[in-house]
């Protein structure tokens, strides 16, 4: 290729020729097109000629040299060069397989513990999770999760797998819930400080089981149990671990004292005058029987000296 001027005969005035390029098709690349979708593409790459390039595609697409969102099938350009160089050239778009993903079916765990999604792993395929929040691994075919709750509502995390089927470059998306139940908050109580030979009574708040522990292998699996005859051995700490309706569970404690006399502080507001009332006040147990009859902590007393 190239130019050059000519004489030709005496007199003659001089003429230029200039050489064409010559036309080469140009190369031809594809991507497939995934199982029943449109998502194959088509590149023309010009060669060995001058642009710009005009082209013209057998599904109707122009002035472009990249063709996508095409199904599988044979597509055929037609590329015209700046020196009006006509070729053509086609390439054949196959029908890539689509992998399956699966997400698995949804889980409800309790606050803090862990359970799995998605399945197996096939070969030839890669995984790619979101989001990635409380999984163990994001590129698992099935991962752990492990997450927490502080709210007093269930709370809901989707989970989202993408499958690429590594041959073929397809992929396909599926998408599980993951449910995390908050535990229960239980409270525990005693109606004490008991007397021995007293009856212990312990509460727990509403759930759907319950299992208590305490002192001397105590057991019991009521809401609120209660133990006779007590005995000071009996006196400590006293657990109840209850289970909710998602079978979460939480616990709580109380303290019991059983004791052989009740601690009791008797005092006064002295010292008085002639003629004041005395003011009497007992801190410590539940029921009172003072000299005077009085049934209360508190009483007053009025004597002249």
């Amino acid at each position: 290729s190239g130019a050059w001027t000519s004489a030709g005969c005496s007199n003659d005035p001089p003429t230029t020729f200039t050489a064409m390029v010559s036309c080469c098709p140009p190369n031809m690349s594809s991507t497939p097109s995934c199982s029943g979708t449109s998502t194959g593409s088509v590149t023309a790459s010009p060669v060995g000629s001058a642009g710009p390039y005009v082209y013209t595609w057998s599904n109707g697409a122009t002035n472009t040299a990249t063709i996508t969102g095409v199904s599988s099938g044979t597509y055929t350009v037609t590329v015209v060069d700046a020196n009006l160089c006509t070729t053509t050239a086609s390439s054949t778009v196959t029908n890539g397989a689509s992998p399956v993903s699966n997400a698995g079916a949804p889980i409800s765990i309790c606050s803090g513990n862990t359970g799995n999604i998605g399945s197996a792993a096939t070969a030839g395929y890669t995984y790619a999770w979101s989001p990635v929040n409380g999984l163990s691994s994001a590129t698992a075919a099935n991962p752990s999760v492990t997450l927490t709750n502080v709210t007093a509502n269930p709370v809901i995390t989707a989970y989202t797998v993408t499958t690429t089927n590594t041959a073929s470059g397809c992929t396909s998306t599926a998408t599980v819930n993951v449910t995390v139940n908050p535990l229960p908050v239980p409270t525990a109580s005693n109606t004490g400080p008991y007397c021995i030979t007293s009856t212990v009574q312990l509460s727990s708040s509403n759930a759907t089981s319950y299992a208590w522990s305490g002192p001397n292998g105590f057991s019991s699996t009521t809401q609120n149990p209660s133990i006779a005859n007590a005995t000071v051995a009996m006196s400590g700490t006293f657990t109840v671990t209850v289970t909710d309706a998602n079978t979460c569970t939480g616990t709580a404690s109380t303290n019991v004292i059983v004791s052989s006399t009740i601690p009791a502080t008797a005092s006064n507001t002295g010292p008085y005058c002639v003629g004041d009332n005395i003011n009497l006040n007992v801190v410590g147990g539940n029921t009172y029987v003072w000299s005077t009859t009085a049934t209360t902590s508190s009483i007053n007393v009025s004597k002249s000296l």
